[in-house]
């Protein structure tokens, strides 16, 4: 029996907060979770939350059930050549562009998920979708539910849409976090304060995501509709939007996303 339940190599942001999250959730607990990196700030926040860290990646993978890689695209080359010989009894990854046929050249083992989180799961109102390498046992897909869950929506799909999934909720986060920049300067520009304006702006988008999700059967150009009465001012902002073409831009920039997505899947 392995001594730790989850091993993560790299504690960056993301898998940080996946590792908060599952202690918050109690799903994992300081004594069967630990952590491996190279930056000294980063082992401080293990340290801080009392994980045990390992400099050595093939050594926590050896004392690991499940093993989280976690590091920059560019760093797995490296990273994978380091751990060529090493037996991994069950492997989840969310490194963009890698794919489970390109981590298993390096990697021996037939238990392999491939996950694709969002930054909003650190306040448990996130998602992510993952998928798993044919014949990995239905015991890790459960492990994966279960680790984030707690933190939103989780969803099984094939690998070929988990780069797909970065227009849908990996990359969207700072579209949204971009809106709502330019929406804050602009009312700054009229003489709004910051701070005011950015409390009333996330407030906005917050309430007006919940009341999609209240009402799903409802299409998305009905709650348009419901703001922009006619002949009122909200319909010359939308009339702006679409006289631009607006669909247009966010089309073109999504296909940028995902054939940045694809190039990082080139090795």
């Amino acid at each position: 029996m392995k001594k730790y339940r989850l091993g993560v190599i790299g504690f960056g942001h993301m898998s940080s907060a996946i590792i908060r999250g599952a202690l918050a959730n109690q799903v994992l607990s300081t004594a069967n979770t630990a952590v491996c990196d190279t930056s000294p700030a980063r082992i401080a926040y293990a340290d801080e939350l009392k994980l045990d860290h390992f400099s050595d990646p093939a050594e926590l993978c050896r004392e690991c059930e499940y093993v989280l890689f976690a590091v920059k695209p560019q760093d797995m080359p490296v990273m994978l050549e380091s751990l060529k010989n090493v037996q991994i009894e069950n492997l989840l990854s969310i490194v963009t562009g890698w794919s489970l046929g390109d981590i298993r050249k390096y990697i021996p083992g037939d238990s392999m998920i491939r996950i694709m989180p969002n930054t909003p799961m650190q306040v448990s109102h996130g998602a992510a979708f993952w998928a798993a390498l044919p014949g990995t046992p239905k015991s890790a897909g459960r492990f994966v539910e279960e680790l984030l869950s707690p933190m939103g929506l989780v969803s099984e799909t094939e690998e070929a849409f988990i780069n797909l999934s970065c227009t849908v909720h990996g990359s969207t986060p700072a579209y949204f976090y971009y809106l709502v920049s330019v929406l804050i300067k602009d009312a700054v520009r009229h003489g709004f304060d910051e701070k005011t304006v950015r409390d009333f702006i996330t407030e906005t988008m917050i309430g007006s995501g919940e009341l999609l999700k209240a009402n799903p059967d409802t299409a998305v150009e009905e709650f348009i509709d419901e703001v922009c009465s006619p002949g009122g001012a909200t319909i010359e902002a939308i009339n702006i939007f679409r006289q631009r073409d607006i669909d247009a831009i966010i089309t073109e920039a999504n296909d940028h996303c995902l054939d940045r997505a694809e190039e990082l899947g080139k090795h």
